[in-house]
C-alpha cells in the first residue's frame, strides 16, 4: 500500500513536466514531432497516443477537478465527446472500420482538454510555460526560415532535396504559420509581465519575425487570420499602446524591410510568389463581391459592368486553374475548396442530424466528374482529402447535433475569454494567458474556414490544450458563468 502511495506521488510529480515537455516539442517542431510513431504489425502508433496513455492515470488521479469546470460548458463538452465517442464505438469496433482510427481527433483528443485543465490549475507550470513558450517559438521561427529559404513553391513539403534535415521535410506551410501566430499571441501577452526594456523590445522583435514568416509562408488562411488577430489585438490594448503605436510600427517595418531585401536576393521565387498570392486572395474576394452585388442590386448598376473583367483576372491566374498535379498533391486554391465545400455539405446531408459517422469521406471530383485522389491507406501520406472547413468536417460526420455542441463550444470559450479580459489587469499574468490563449484560437478558428485543422492532429491537439488552458484561469466566484 505504502508503495502504491509513493509511486502515485512521484508520477503525480513528474508528469506535469512530461506533460510541458511534450507540448514543448510540439510548439517547436510542429508536424515533424506529431507523426513520431512507434510501428506494430496493426497499424502505426503515434506520439500523441502514447502520451495520452501515458496520461491516463494522472486523468483518474484527478478527476473531481473536472468540478471546478462552469457547469453548463462541462455539459456541452460531455455531450460532444459522448457523441464522438458512440460514433468512434460503431465505426471502429462494431463495422471494424479502421480509418476510423483516424478521426480519434473528435472522440480521444478532447482528453486533452481535461489533461490541460487539471495540470494548469496550478499557476506555478505557468512560469514554465511561458519560457518553454518563448524558447519553441524561437525554434519555429528558425525552422521557417529554413522552410522559405528552400522549400520550392507550390509543391508538396515531403517532397524536398533529399539532404533536408526530417524536421523540415515534414512540416507544412499552414502548420508552421498557425505555431508562429500562437507564439506572437502569447508574446502579445507576456510583453506587459516584463519591466526589462531590453526584453520587451526583444518580445516585439519575435512578434515582427512571427508575422513576416506566416506572411512569407503564402499561406492566405494565415493572412486572413492574421489580419483578424491584429485588429483584435489593437482593440483590446488601445488604451495600453497608444505612446508606443509609431514606435513599433517603425521598428517593424525596418525589419521587415530588411528581410525581405535579404530573402528576396536569396529566393527570390519565394518572395515573388507572396505578391502573388495576395493578388489572386483580393482577385478572388472581388469575385465574390460582385456575384453578391449582382443578385442584390439592379442589373443595371454600374458596379456590376466591372464584374466580368475581375472574374476574366481570376480565371487567368494560375494558382486558381486545376491541373493534375495539384490532384496527387493538394494544392490549396479558392476554386478548388469551392468544389470540396460543395460536396461535403451534399455528403453531409445523407444524414444531416446524425452525421455520416467516423471513417467514411466524401469522394471528391472536379467538375468534370473526374475523380480527385484515391484514398491509399488510414496512416501517412493515406490520400484522404480534409473538407479543409471545420464547421463542414463537424457537420458531415457528427450531423447538427454534434456541429451545434462544437459551436457552442466556441461560443461560450469566447464568451469566457472576454469574461476573463474583463476581470483581470493588463499587467497581471492571468491577463497575459488568456490573452495569447484568446488570440490563438482566433487564429485557429479563421485558419480552419479554409484549411485542415481539426483532421490534422498536430493541430487538433492544440485547440483543446488552448481551452484547457483558458479555463485553468480563476476567475472570482461572483461573475463566473454557471
Amino acid at each position: 500500500m505504502r508503495l502504491n502511495q509513493t509511486i502515485k506521488m512521484h508520477y503525480e510529480r513528474i508528469y506535469p513536466f512530461l506533460f510541458l515537455f511534450y507540448f514543448f516539442c510540439l510548439f517547436s517542431f510542429g508536424r515533424s514531432f506529431s507523426i513520431l510513431y512507434i510501428p506494430t504489425p496493426w497499424l502505426p502508433v503515434f506520439i500523441t497516443e502514447i502520451f495520452l496513455l501515458c496520461s491516463l492515470p494522472y486523468l483518474i488521479f484527478n478527476v473531481k477537478r473536472i468540478l471546478d469546470l462552469p457547469k453548463w460548458f462541462a455539459i456541452i463538452v460531455g455531450l460532444f465527446w459522448a457523441q464522438a465517442g458512440v460514433h468512434f464505438i460503431n465505426a471502429a469496433i462494431i463495422h471494424k472500420n479502421p480509418f476510423a482510427l483516424r478521426d480519434i481527433v473528435f472522440s480521444v483528443y478532447p482528453v486533452i482538454f481535461f489533461l490541460t485543465f487539471m495540470v494548469f490549475r496550478e499557476q506555478r507550470y505557468w512560469k514554465y510555460f511561458f519560457v518553454l513558450v518563448l524558447i519553441g517559438n524561437v525554434i519555429s521561427i528558425v525552422l521557417s526560415r529554413f522552410f522559405c529559404l528552400t522549400q520550392p513553391i507550390f509543391t508538396d513539403t515531403s517532397m524536398v532535396v533529399p539532404h533536408m534535415m526530417l524536421i523540415l521535410s515534414t512540416n507544412r506551410g499552414f502548420h508552421l504559420a498557425f505555431f508562429l501566430g500562437m507564439g506572437a499571441s502569447f508574446i502579445t501577452g507576456f510583453y506587459f509581465i516584463q519591466s526589462n526594456k531590453f526584453l520587451k523590445w526583444f518580445l516585439i522583435f519575435l512578434a515582427v519575425l512571427d508575422y513576416y514568416q506566416v506572411v512569407s509562408m503564402t499561406c492566405r488562411a494565415a493572412w486572413i487570420a492574421m489580419g483578424v488577430a491584429v485588429i483584435l489585438t489593437i482593440w483590446i490594448l488601445k488604451k495600453q499602446m497608444t505612446r508606443k503605436w509609431g514606435l513599433i510600427l517603425g521598428f517593424s517595418f525596418l525589419c521587415c524591410a530588411g528581410l525581405y531585401y535579404v530573402d528576396y536576393m536569396a529566393h527570390g521565387e519565394r518572395a515573388a510568389s507572396v505578391s502573388g498570392k495576395a493578388k489572386s486572395l483580393v482577385d478572388c474576394s472581388k469575385t465574390q463581391i460582385y456575384k453578391l452585388a449582382n443578385t442584390i442590386l439592379p442589373k443595371n448598376c454600374a458596379l456590376l459592368d466591372q464584374k466580368a473583367s475581375v472574374s476574366q483576372n481570376v480565371n487567368d491566374n494560375k494558382d486558381l486553374q486545376l491541373s493534375d498535379k495539384m490532384q496527387d498533391i493538394s494544392v490549396a486554391t479558392a476554386k478548388w475548396r469551392y468544389f470540396i465545400w460543395n460536396q461535403s455539405i451534399e455528403f453531409g446531408m445523407t444524414s444531416p442530424i446524425w452525421g455520416k459517422g467516423f471513417g467514411v469521406y466524401p469522394k471528391y471530383h472536379y467538375n468534370d466528374g473526374s475523380l480527385m485522389a484515391a484514398i491509399k491507406g488510414y496512416g501517412l501520406n493515406s490520400g484522404v482529402i480534409p473538407s479543409h472547413n471545420f464547421i463542414l468536417a463537424v457537420f458531415y460526420k457528427m450531423g447538427f447535433i454534434g456541429l451545434l455542441l462544437f459551436m457552442g463550444i466556441w461560443i461560450y470559450v469566447f464568451y469566457y475569454s472576454q469574461v476573463l479580459l474583463k476581470v483581470y489587469q493588463v499587467r497581471s499574468l492571468e491577463f497575459s494567458i488568456v490573452i495569447g490563449v484568446f488570440l490563438s484560437l482566433v487564429w485557429w478558428f479563421f485558419m480552419g474556414l479554409f484549411s485542415d485543422m481539426i483532421e490534422s492532429p498536430t493541430v487538433s491537439v492544440i485547440l483543446w490544450f488552448l481551452v484547457g488552458l483558458l479555463f485553468s484561469v480563476k476567475i472570482p466566484t461572483k461573475m463566473e458563468p454557471k
